[in-house]
């Protein structure tokens, strides 16, 4: 049944160094694309595999991460 979705979303590294203590972290910062376009779970799997994609990453503060949701536990960004 075709119920995933591809969405690519953005990260913050909120990696911070206090007091002798190294604290390492990712926090999502609200924006996401998702590809409109219903999948089954395997061919999902497969277009977010990382092999398929080139990254080119030049800022350390900041990640794109691409998973896979089921359409059922999307909500609406309204």
């Amino acid at each position: 049944m075709k119920e995933f979705m591809l969405v690519i979303s953005m990260w913050a590294n909120t990696t911070y160094y206090v007091e002798g203590e190294f604290n390492e972290g990712w926090e999502y910062i609200g924006n996401q694309m998702i590809l409109e376009m219903p999948m089954t779970k395997t061919e999902c799997e497969r277009m977010a595999d990382d092999k398929r994609w080139t990254r080119h990453s030049k800022n350390e503060y900041y990640a794109m991460l691409v998973q896979c949701y089921r359409n059922s536990d999307r909500k609406a960004d309204k």
